[in-house]
């Protein structure tokens, strides 16, 4: 990609995340209005669902500013080569972009770049708007290494999720950095998936090895339903 281009583009992402964060801003402050003013009156509540743009972008790439040496002149300023050929140099040198100004006038050493683009920043509610779904994850000792888990999952109103996909899986990399050394032997799930009951829960049980068990070692499980996770630590401690 050329200079000009990348100068250009970055012109426009610049632009763009500029609007975003605006946008963003003024969700923001209208989702903290008070549902009610200083004098009891209902407020008008607002809300962003979505907004359509379209932006014009001109930018001039100009060379203009090439001078030529002169005695006490600005020893920064661009040098014009001894042998009065501009071209060879001028890409790589003397080329410098500049945002257009309606004031300016055109001259034959400019450069414009016109650039349209049109698109819709849409508002997306968190979780897809589905109803928020929390999950949770408990465990209960039963014998010797064996702990019996239970996942539930409920929704913000506290009404259980029935008929969702559970899945269960030992967290080697955490419970290596937890006890320093790896386990002798891997735990071993009665099921490591199944579905909600009417109540909500999926209950499995999970044994560790006896040595693992009895040294004191950890071990961390993960649960999770679809991209909701939660995890919990099984040991003898």
């Amino acid at each position: 990609m050329s200079s000009q281009s990348e100068n250009n583009a970055l012109a426009l992402h610049e632009i763009l995340l500029s609007i975003s964060d605006s946008l963003n801003e003024a969700q923001i402050n209208l989702r903290n209005m008070p549902p009610y003013d200083q004098y009891g009156r209902p407020n008008t509540l607002y809300q962003l669902p979505y907004l359509d743009f379209h932006l014009e972008v001109i930018s001039e790439f100009d060379a203009s500013s090439v001078v030529t040496e002169t005695s006490g002149g600005d020893p920064m300023s661009p040098k014009m080569p001894a042998n009065g050929k501009l071209a060879k140099y001028a890409p790589a040198n003397y080329l410098k972009f500049t945002p257009f100004k309606n004031t300016e006038t055109s001259t034959a050493l400019s450069n414009r770049i016109v650039s349209n683009i049109s698109g819709r920043f849409v508002a997306i509610l968190p979780n897809e708007g589905l109803p928020q779904v929390y999950l949770g994850i408990r465990s209960k000792y039963l014998s010797g290494g064996t702990f019996e888990i239970t996942v539930s999952l409920v929704q913000a109103t506290s009404e259980p999720v029935i008929g969702q996909k559970i899945e269960l899986n030992f967290d080697e990399a955490t419970t290596l950095a937890m006890n320093g050394t790896a386990l002798s032997a891997a735990p071993v799930f009665v099921a490591k998936e199944g579905y909600t009951n009417p109540a909500g829960e999926f209950t499995t049980n999970v044994t560790m090895n006896a040595g693992d068990y009895s040294s004191g070692k950890t071990v961390i499980l993960v649960a999770n339903s679809g991209t909701i996770f939660s995890s919990t630590a099984i040991s003898n401690l």
